[in-house]
């Protein structure tokens, strides 16, 4: 039966007129009513072209596997990795190291835990970036490990019709068989990949697998541990920085929507695999990528790529300052000085004082002011403070306040205090007195 005939069934002559009638002048309402009928054409063209494909030439190619329901069809393609397979110089072995507390503070969440077969990395390909209604997945791949080997699915949704089986694929998959998956690992997961993939299980009026899911997303504790490092914190740049990882003939992230639109307007599959392998990198190098922050942020010192104070920093954000100050002693402890070394003695200084050590933090801004070439007004000020309130040293204090002043002279803060101190030291009170 051809469209003109289907059309005809449905909306009866007055489809066949506004058809044939075209660009010859209708009412809105006809307007409004022949759009319509236009994308009901397109799209059974689109069908009808896409029931063309051989699907087992693109299985084939693909290396997966068709899964054909009566709502539609998905594709499934699995891939599996021994756990001596190195993401550039990372072994996947070693996620096994991995503890509960340092995923705790790259989470912020006090709650995650470490099991080895209970955390997913997920990662999505989409047609565009904008977000909204208008914006779906069509690629989906989903990372667990099972005894020694890393197991990844990816999902491929062939035509929008099939949306609905794509969705209930990948929440069975989130089942796994009756033990579902608690806690997710995904990088910019949370601002992105869930709220698009929760807005189509609405559309789809399906239950959401990830909600309320425990979730470690990658991107933010690596903006703090390595921002200013590298150009960028983008997943390819720590990839190459961190993991010596050179991707070989990678399709570039904007160009994966407009090649989903290309196999559905052409039909042509071949190029959809450099996207799956883009989707498949991704993933494992999460997992290279979740070991080697979980290790630095135990012990920065440790490794020559990793910066102390940034790991001392994350875990000061996490309320953890002890652990903060420990770091920063050790990193302290084997370097010589260096501009670096400043910076440490300097936030190490600050982390004393909040830890209710104020004699610890003077020592350090002591050394702190000997070291820099051009120390800043805030090292006097500091070390002025801790002498006068914490040590009762006003003469100290003075002394302090008047380096500084020949350092940086008629400043009005660093004139106010030395006169103040002057009055507290001859006993007058300074408020009171002109």
């Amino acid at each position: 039966m051809t469209l003109r005939s289907r059309l005809n069934q449905i909306y009866g002559n007055q489809a066949s007129a506004l058809s044939e009638g075209a660009g010859q002048g209708v009412s809105n309402g006809n307007g409004a009513l022949r759009r319509r009928l236009q994308k009901v054409e397109d799209r059974t063209s689109s069908q009808e072209k896409r029931s063309r494909l051989d699907p087992e030439a693109m299985g084939r190619y693909l290396k997966g596997t068709w899964e054909e329901h009566q709502e539609g069809r998905v594709l499934v393609v699995e891939k599996r990795y021994p756990a001596r397979f190195r993401q550039g110089r990372l072994a996947l072995k070693r996620f096994f190291d991995l503890q509960s507390e340092p995923l705790r503070l790259l989470a912020n969440d006090r709650e995650f835990e470490f099991d080895p077969e209970d955390l997913l990395f997920f990662d999505t390909e989409t047609t565009g970036l904008a977000g909204g209604a208008g914006t779906y997945v069509f690629l989906i791949g989903v990372g667990f490990f099972r005894h020694d080997e890393f197991r990844l699915f990816q999902l491929f949704l062939p035509d929008y019709a099939s949306e609905r089986v794509f969705l209930d694929r990948l929440a069975e998959l989130m089942d796994d068989g009756g033990r579902p998956f608690r806690q997710l690992v995904s990088f910019n997961g949370k601002s992105y990949d869930l709220n698009l993939l929760a807005n189509r299980f609405i559309l789809q009026r399906r239950p959401d697998p990830f909600a309320g899911l425990r979730h470690l997303d990658l991107i933010h504790p690596c903006r703090i541990l390595w921002r200013g490092c590298f150009e960028n914190c983008a997943l390819q740049t720590l990839e190459r920085n961190l993991l010596d990882l050179q991707r070989q003939d990678d399709i570039p992230s904007h160009l994966i929507p407009q090649t989903y639109f290309d196999f559905l307007r052409t039909g042509n599959f071949r190029p959809l695999a450099s996207v799956f392998q883009h989707n498949r990198i991704d993933i494992v190098s999460m997992v290279a990528l979740l070991s080697l922050a979980a290790s630095v942020v135990k012990d920065p010192v440790r490794h020559n790529f990793a910066d102390p104070l940034s790991a001392a920093r994350l875990h000061q954000l996490r309320g953890s300052y002890e652990n903060a100050a420990r770091i920063l002693e050790k990193a302290l402890s084997v370097h010589d000085s260096t501009s670096r070394t400043l910076a440490w003695l300097r936030e190490l200084a600050y982390l004393k004082k909040r830890l209710g050590h104020p004699e610890a933090a003077l020592d350090l801004w002591r050394e702190y002011l000997m070291n820099h070439p051009h120390p800043p007004r805030e090292a006097y000020e500091e070390a002025a403070k801790i002498l006068e309130h914490q040590s009762k040293d006003l003469d100290s204090a003075l002394r302090t306040v008047d380096r500084a002043l020949d350092a940086y002279p008629d400043h009005p803060a660093l004139s106010h205090r030395r006169y103040r101190l002057h009055c507290k030291i001859q006993g007058r009170l300074w408020w009171k007195t002109a």
